[in-house]
């Protein structure tokens, strides 16, 4: 949900590009080496005005998501506790038959 939440920020992205030319130029009747470096800073903001209501729906999409995974997980941990008390009752039940078998006899 929070990942759905973020479209409401704006973003932020800043990119730095360096680069170097070297050059061997004539000058006169000798040779000169020229050196230029570029350096080009880029930064870059997003932001969405207006989507008509798009974001919207993603959160509570989003939102609605993430309630079935929790019930999904809580449903699993139900039925966990469920087959171990269910098994309990079980063995002391037959450990209760054993013993009143051995008492009849």
């Amino acid at each position: 949900m929070r990942i759905a939440q973020s479209e409401l920020y704006p973003a932020l992205a800043a990119v730095a590009l360096s680069q170097v030319y070297r050059q061997d130029l004539l000058f006169g009747s000798s040779f000169v080496r020229q050196t230029i470096a570029v350096f080009e800073p880029e930064l870059q903001l997003r932001y969405t005005m207006f989507d008509f209501g798009a974001r919207a729906g993603r959160i509570a999409t989003a939102r609605a998501e993430l309630a079935a995974a929790n019930f999904a997980f809580n449903d699993t941990h139900r039925r966990i506790i469920f087959q171990v008390a269910d098994t309990y009752y079980r063995l002391l039940n037959a450990v209760g038959q054993v013993d009143a078998a051995d008492a009849s006899c």
